[in-house]
């Protein structure tokens, strides 16, 4: 299935996070904002009025967990007017026994991030006293799973794990996880200061690591995948759910429709196209910006419209393509050479790119 099909609305919960990791993009918008419950009611109510879709994804900027109340109000109030809704969470898993059960009761999915091998956990993604974290999220993921939670992991590949993405496969499979999305990072000026152990690796680092890495994880019964390679496994005229586009609520109190800008004020602004009037209690809808965004497709996208793959792209993140280039309709030129790359090994089409969860 396309990613534009990832049918659901997300919430950025909090820009408050207690981990450090330092090529995170939103770490300039940190601090402990928490999402407007009735901004959020309202837009669920205008998303499942729209569409018959009942899912909610809870995400970041910051951390959720660490506003368990907040996500509990709003899924209340969902359950309560609209029944059975599906619950999809991202979290840096280093969580405690009592959110670990609430997660367990009431979330389907969980992606947790975690970058594949416990001594590059503990560089890339320590906590804010620079303290390991591998031990705890390890174990949350194995009791996620024990409790028959979906699970996938989004792992962050840098110059220290990119010739590592086998063992990452390894690694994670022998905690039970069957789905892996190994993505490239990628500078933009939120991350400019990362840690000096490691930097943006070359895309043919990468591409070439992760072919290893899909060969071995197909030979154990594991799912490998990357933001290269979403839509690989069937056609779509646009590369994701953000150029529909499908909502994301910010906690300042803007609807964006890609998780680039999980701050309004931050931006980039392009990917804004609602805000919420706290006085009227009403989301002004930019119905203009909505044509824009949803107007790159495939048929707009001069330098993709041709190409043999095409139609297994849809001219990338938009997302990362913006922030790498500044236009939403030109290409990227390395993300275009690893995404053929990865296409001249890996199969098109016909779902022979098997998913078990879309990519988060």
């Amino acid at each position: 299935m396309p990613t534009m099909n990832a049918k659901y609305i997300s919430i950025f919960v909090t820009t408050d996070c207690d981990l450090g990791c330092s090529y995170c993009y939103a770490q300039q918008g940190r601090d402990d904002n928490v999402i407007d419950v009735e901004f959020a009611k309202v837009a669920i109510d205008d998303f499942f009025s729209k569409y018959p879709h009942r899912g909610i994804r809870f995400q970041g900027g910051g951390e959720p967990t660490l506003r368990l109340n907040a996500m509990r109000d709003i899924l209340d109030y969902s359950r309560n007017k609209w029944g059975e809704v599906n619950v999809e969470l991202q979290t840096h898993g280093a969580f405690d026994k009592e959110t670990l059960k609430w997660i367990k009761d009431n979330v389907n999915i969980v992606w947790v991030s975690h970058d594949g091998l416990p001594d590059v956990q503990n560089i890339h993604r320590p906590d804010m006293q620079g303290g390991k974290t591998n031990l705890i999220v390890e174990s949350n993921i194995k009791r996620l799973i024990e409790s028959g939670i979906t699970v996938g992991i989004r792992c962050c590949i840098t110059t220290l794990n990119v010739d590592r993405q086998v063992e990452i496969v390894d690694y994670l499979s022998s905690l039970g996880v069957k789905t892996i999305y190994g993505d490239n990072i990628f500078s933009t000026d939120a991350n400019e200061y990362m840690n000096h152990l490691y930097s943006v690796p070359s895309w043919q680092d990468y591409t070439e690591g992760f072919i290893k890495a899909k060969k071995r994880a197909k030979k154990i019964g594991v799912f490998y995948g990357s933001w290269l390679t979403v839509n690989f496994h069937s056609e779509t005229t646009h590369n994701c759910s953000s150029c529909i586009p499908y909502p994301r609520l910010t906690t300042d109190g803007y609807v964006s429709s890609c998780d680039v800008t999980s701050l309004g004020k931050d931006g980039p602004d392009i990917f804004i196209y609602g805000k919420w009037n706290s006085n009227t209690k009403q989301i002004n809808y930019n119905k203009k910006q909505s044509v824009i965004l949803n107007s790159r497709s495939l048929e707009n996208l001069d330098r993709c419209k041709h190409c043999s793959i095409g139609p297994y792209c849809a001219g990338s993140c938009a997302g990362k393509v913006y922030l790498k280039t500044g236009s939403l309709f030109t290409m990227d030129h390395e993300t275009c050479k690893a995404t053929k790359k990865l296409a001249h090994y890996l199969p098109l089409g016909m779902g022979k790119e098997e998913h078990e969860i879309e990519h988060p």
